[in-house]
Order: C-alpha cells, then structure tokens, then sequence
C-alpha cells in the first residue's frame, strides 16, 4: 500500500493498544476503566486479557480470539466494524445478507465489496476514502475489490492493519 501498511501488524497495533488500555486501567483512568467495566467487574485487578476483550468488543468482535484471527486476514463470519465507522452513514452504500447477491451488485456498479459484522456491501469510491484506504491501491485490483474473498487474506490482513492504525489511541479522544 501507499502508506507502507506491508510493514504494519493489526494483530501487534491490537497487542500495543491493549497493553496501553491496561497501564491506563491500573493508573486508575475514569475512562480505560469505563470502557473495561463489563469486562472487568469491579475494576479493582484488571487483566490484560479484559484489555484485549474490550477492544475486541469495540471493533465489532465477539472475542480477542475473533479478532486475531479476521485482522490476520483469515475469511470470516464476522469482518468486524472497522469497515463501517459512524461518518460512513452518509454514504448511499448498499447493504446485503448474501455475499453472492453482493458480489453480482459489485460487479454491475463497479464498487467495492465489504463487509460489516455479518453482512455485506457494495461501496463506492468516496466511502473507500472516507475509511481512509486508497481505492486506487492494486491490491484492490488485485483482490478483484472484494475484502470477503477467501484466497487473499494477504490483502485483507494489510487493510486492517491501516484501518486499525487510523483508530484514535488511548488517551487520543478513544471512545
């Protein structure tokens, strides 16, 4: 990519923000042990493994195993929010439950394929950079502009790694 994301690691930026969530729980921070309360019960000892739960859970997966597993490109059930943020809600993307309804739609409008928790949508150029990914990138080429295809986890483990670096850091103004 563009901006050198062949060198970054969502699962590591996972690993460093979790470990971030952790210092700032155990310094007392009102706001990491917000974000950690149903995680951590009464939030006298938290564990780093709450910390990896909690950002899990923020970024649309059900567990840390989940989300290790879709961010090292791996095809899934559930991509996760990251593909959705809120400021996505402007755009006219078109949403499906079928990922072959969706492909056909992508291939006739000639969009982007991606996919938000369990569902699917046909994107348009403004939307990919919104998300802050370059639509002109080859590697969309490449992945025929389909994130859900099996065969290019690659890929897809690279464009995580850029949206989960774009995600504000704790202490950042972090939800």
């Amino acid at each position: 990519m563009s901006e050198g994301c062949m060198n970054m690691d969502a699962v590591q930026e996972f690993r460093v923000r979790a470990e971030i969530l952790h210092r700032h729980a155990q310094a007392g921070d009102v706001q990491a042990l917000r974000r950690l309360k149903r995680f951590a019960g009464d939030g006298q000892r938290v564990r780093r493994r709450e910390c990896f739960a909690a950002l899990a859970a923020e970024l649309g997966f059900t567990s840390w195993l989940e989300a290790k597993r879709v961010l090292t490109g791996a095809p899934g059930e559930n991509y996760g929010t990251l593909l959705y943020p809120a400021t996505g809600s402007g755009y006219l993307n078109l949403w499906y439950r079928d990922r072959d309804e969706a492909l056909k739609v992508r291939q006739s409008r000639n969009g982007w394929l991606l996919a938000y928790r369990h569902q699917f949508f046909v994107a348009e150029r403004g939307f990919v950079e919104e998300l802050g990914l370059a639509p002109d990138d080859p590697r969309w080429r490449a992945i025929d502009f389909d994130w859900t295809a099996a065969r290019h986890s690659l890929e897809r483990a690279d464009f995580y790694a850029l949206l989960l670096s774009k995600q504000p850091k704790e202490g950042d103004g972090s939800p």
